[in-house]
């Protein structure tokens, strides 16, 4: 659908400026986009585009990293797809591998959308950063 491939593709949107913000002080370490929607047969539908930035977790043997994920519903199914990873040296700010680690998480988009089939969607953005 091209009005998802707008949104995830905006070279101003956080998931394209993700390093940038992740290497600066605003320390942002994970950004979510949550979709959902009803097609105009009536079917619900929702997907999860995530990319975050891990430090390095020994007894998981992952080095620093820029992941990603996609989760969907109601599209041919339910899935998800292999996550993504970019092993790195170094992240500038990564996820804490504490299992009680809170992040603070702010909305950084959204947008509805009426389609002229009858269809409906819906978009938000959450950033999510380290330190808190």
């Amino acid at each position: 659908m091209q009005w998802i491939r707008n949104i995830v593709q905006d070279p101003r949107g956080p998931m394209n400026t993700f390093h940038e913000y992740n290497a600066s002080i605003s320390r942002i370490v994970q950004v979510d986009y949550d979709l959902s929607g009803r097609t105009a047969s009536g079917r619900e539908w929702t997907i999860r585009f995530s990319i975050n930035a891990d430090y390095a977790n020994e007894a998981r043997g992952y080095q620093p990293h820029y992941g990603g994920e996609v989760k969907w519903t109601g599209v041919h199914g339910q899935g998800t797809a292999p996550a993504i990873y970019a092993w790195l040296e170094r992240v500038p700010t990564g996820r804490l591998n504490d299992k009680n680690y809170k992040m603070k998480e702010y909305g950084t988009g959204s947008e509805k959308k009426q389609f002229n089939d009858g269809g409906s969607a819906e978009w938000k953005s959450t950033s999510k950063k380290t330190g808190y």
